[in-house]
């Protein structure tokens, strides 16, 4: 009773609204989550439950990351086509390796499974138009990936900054 008292004591007014108007505010946001959840599901290559599992259940960290993921990485798949173009696959590389950790931490297991084939052909020299394939192939999901999230995270307001702060501490327990 003691900790209570002094807990309301120093609790702000709007901390101990009644519990009427909690539990509708909670009922409202548990189906705002249930209407994020089925739309993250339903993107092309994501693995909802991977990433939600490295993220332990934070749905709302998880889709701040999948925001900065898709605003970091958008402009990739465009990338990636001109330099196969361009033969340039050391610069391929650098961007399959970013490409590696965040997309398998994030579930995104298509994005994910292609890089690790790009990987593997880069490492053992495989020909221009296997490593061209296998480009077009991550550029592909790479696009459907990110247009996926826009379109799941489109009426969400999401703070990039703080998603920046939330992917590098993803693994720590944050």
């Amino acid at each position: 009773p003691l900790f209570y008292a002094a807990l309301l004591k120093w609790l702000p007014a709007a901390v101990l609204e009644p519990a009427a108007a909690v539990t509708k505010a909670a009922a409202a946001s548990a189906s705002e989550d249930e209407d994020l959840r089925r739309r993250l599901a339903g993107i092309p290559g994501l693995n909802l439950d991977c990433g939600l599992a490295i993220m332990r259940g934070s749905l709302e960290k998880y889709t701040r990351l999948l925001v900065l993921f898709a605003a970091s990485n958008h402009q990739y798949a465009d990338q990636i086509s001109r330099m196969v173009a361009a033969g340039d696959f050391a610069a391929i590389e650098s961007i399959v390796h970013s490409l590696r950790g965040s997309a398998g931490m994030l579930g995104a297991l298509t994005v994910s499974e292609a890089v690790t084939a790009i990987s593997a052909a880069l490492r053992r020299d495989a020909g221009t138009d296997e490593i061209s394939r296998l480009c077009a192939v991550l550029a592909n999901e790479l696009s459907r990936l990110i247009d996926g999230i826009r379109q799941a995270t489109a009426r969400l307001v999401v703070d990039v900054a703080d998603a920046e702060g939330d992917f590098a501490g993803a693994g720590d327990g944050a």
